[in-house]
């Protein structure tokens, strides 16, 4: 009798040590929900531009990665992005809406259909024949990417979506990322993928005379699509 305590003592920490086990195997909270995102992508076995840009080793040893419960979440990296309602835009205005243009109908119907993942999925799975980054570009104003087609889109994010630009504190980040791996290089993509998992909607890469242009990275933080007039807010 006087054994009972020390097996029922036992019995709870082989218990918790299983349970340990299956919940380091379980994903990470912080892994993108959309099926076009880069974690997506990489976990899906069908080839993929996502792929094709990373290399075979690469993914697969990402795929080992990330099937043992870890991510690339990084606090400080996290700290340094801002709100988009918080972030100061070229135009002044946080209203969160960004445009982009194309002659193609596809983009077109997409609009009209109000659902952007055929834009993303041409993007990301067929690489439109390049190699990263594998992003839909937007811009701040209506008018500075007009000249690329007649189609305009609309993406209105939420205003809690994370905003941020390409800085130095990033690139190290992604370098640090990549030590946990063998195979796999500081490329755009996976520089791209750093971005998402630790919550970045929209990277701002470049300065127009006329306003700021983005990547759309992270798309669980897109709070409508729909078609605009070419040129107009």
């Amino acid at each position: 009798m006087k054994s009972t305590p020390i097996i029922t003592i036992l019995l709870s920490a082989l218990l918790a040590l299983f349970a340990g086990v299956a919940s380091a195997s379980e994903p990470s909270s912080v892994h993108s929900k959309h099926p076009l995102s880069y974690y997506s992508l990489i976990m899906d076995p069908a080839p993929d531009a996502v792929e094709r840009d990373l290399g075979q080793e690469c993914v697969t040893e990402l795929r080992k990665y990330f099937n043992q419960g870890k991510d690339f979440a990084d606090e400080r990296l996290i700290k340094s992005a801002k709100r988009v309602s918080e972030y100061q835009f070229k135009s002044g205005e946080n209203v969160g809406t960004f445009y982009h243009h194309s002659g193609a109908e596809g983009v077109r119907d997409a609009g009209e259909c109000h659902d952007f993942s055929p834009m993303l999925e041409y993007v990301r799975r067929d690489g439109q024949g390049r190699t990263g980054p594998l992003d839909i570009y937007v811009a701040e104003d209506p008018h500075s990417s007009a000249s690329f087609g007649q189609y305009q889109v609309r993406f209105k994010l939420k205003p809690e979506a994370l905003v941020t630009t390409r800085s130095r504190q990033w690139i190290e980040g992604a370098n640090r990322m990549r030590r946990k791996l063998m195979f796999c290089e500081v490329s755009e993509t996976f520089l791209h993928l750093v971005l998402e998992e630790n919550g970045i909607a929209l990277f701002d890469y470049f300065v127009r005379p006329n306003g700021k242009w983005f990547q759309l990275i992270r798309m669980d933080d897109v709070e409508s699509f729909e078609p605009g007039v070419q040129g107009q807010r």
